[in-house]
């Protein structure tokens, strides 16, 4: 059995399909996204097993991913390697996007965490996995509360579901529970040439986000931008406004910055006592970012009390 599909979202977790029946004693297949990757538990009516393949930075960016299933009974041989019919191994192969799946299963550990493929074994008795259930997208009704899937919705979109080499008319269903045809998400927002001088356009989940030239940034690219400064993890640049700068609200603060390390400090402003913020989003990615601070007065608050909103890419990511 092999299957392939098309998912994008900007959820960390959600239930991209679920086969089998709905209780705890016939086998089953689960591919779900925990933490931003991809998770398949599959049983034989016997026992679980788990397949986790991971990927850098996860797969809830917004983009297009795909997933490449294969399962199949592992062949039983003879002392000179031939084959003598199916063993008792049922083996699941999970893979996301354009991964090389034997390199990725036999040295992926050695050439730099390249675990873009994983593989799961389960020792049943049976010879073929019975999924005569329902093949279920997106998500599944109440289940029993010990059974193993963390998830029963997903928020998002899937297209171009292949299983066993054709493809599956994803409008002939059965029957659909508030889905919607297309995907408002993923439409073609870099085809009006939003990005100014000569910034490349890069198609994002309900937007668009802009690779700027050296000279220019903004959310399009419009605002001319001092050359940066680069620092090498001991100097800083700093200032002491003094009397000059009188802290009012709203009151901004921003700054664009990118980076490979996974921790450092960007900027420190003293203005009375201080709180912590958490917003885990992955930045160390090479690519330029835009963070903006914004000090408000608290709505509906005692006066003096103040909320600190940090925007990350204009807006794409809030706290």
């Amino acid at each position: 059995m092999e299957g392939v599909k098309w998912f994008a979202t900007v959820q960390q977790s959600g239930l991209l399909f679920y086969n089998g029946r709905l209780n705890e004693k016939h086998d089953f297949l689960a591919l779900e996204l925990v933490a931003g990757q991809v998770r398949l538990t599959y049983s034989t009516g016997e026992s679980n097993t788990v397949v986790s393949p991971t990927v850098p930075g996860g797969l809830s960016d917004g983009q297009w991913h795909t997933v490449h299933l294969r399962y199949y009974n592992k062949p039983r041989t003879d002392a000179l390697g031939g084959v003598q019919g199916p063993s008792k191994d049922k083996v699941a192969v999970l893979s996301v996007d354009d991964c090389d799946v034997a390199v990725a299963l036999q040295f992926g550990a050695e050439i730099g965490n390249y675990s873009c493929a994983a593989a799961g074994v389960q020792t049943s008795s049976k010879k073929s996995l019975d999924l005569t259930g329902p093949l279920l997208l997106g998500g599944v009704p109440n289940l029993p509360e010990n059974f193993p899937v963390s998830h029963k919705d997903f928020i998002g979109c899937m297209r171009d579901l292949h299983i066993d080499g054709r493809r599956m008319d994803m409008a002939a269903f059965v029957a659909n529970n508030g889905t919607m045809a297309g995907c408002q998400a993923k439409l073609h927002f870099c085809d009006s040439g939003p990005c100014k001088n000569s910034g490349f356009c890069l198609e994002r989940w309900g937007g668009f986000s802009c690779d700027c030239p050296v000279g220019f940034g903004g959310k399009d690219c419009r605002l001319t931008m001092a050359y940066p400064h680069h620092f090498r993890g001991n100097g800083t640049l700093s200032w002491n406004f003094g009397s000059d700068m009188a802290v009012s609200v709203p009151w901004y603060l921003g700054l664009a910055f990118r980076t490979r390390a996974t921790q450092g400090v960007l900027m420190q402003v003293q203005a009375g006592p201080h709180s912590t913020l958490l917003c885990q989003v992955t930045v160390s990615d090479g690519q330029w970012h835009d963070l903006r601070l914004e000090l408000q007065e608290e709505p509906g608050g005692r006066r003096g009390h103040h909320v600190l909103m940090v925007s990350l890419d204009f807006s794409l990511f809030q706290v």
